[in-house]
């Protein structure tokens, strides 16, 4: 599996990512953001892998106040190198 991005907008909107986030499924994903509405949310629970600038887009759209949620312990040492911030626990 590549990267498939799935929306459910409710109060706010959560982008449930799957597969393998790379580089060439950063524009997919930005779209993506750019058209929620409300409070954003990436659930990564299905996320298999991540690359290096996939992992900076997801630091800057958590800065940027998006909650990352279910993040694995490997997502978790990509991004934070193992230090969860508050808004990423489950």
């Amino acid at each position: 599996m590549a990267l498939r991005i799935t929306r459910v907008v409710g109060e706010g909107t959560v982008l449930r990512i799957d597969g393998r986030l790379e580089a060439e499924g950063l524009a997919e994903l930005e779209r993506a953001c750019e058209e929620a509405r409300g409070p954003l949310t990436l659930n990564l629970e299905g996320v298999l892998s991540v690359d290096d600038r996939a992992a900076g887009a997801l630091r800057r759209l958590a800065d940027g106040g998006a909650t990352l949620s279910n993040v694995s312990p490997y997502v978790a040492l990509r991004l934070f190198r193992g230090i969860l911030p508050p808004q990423a626990r489950n």
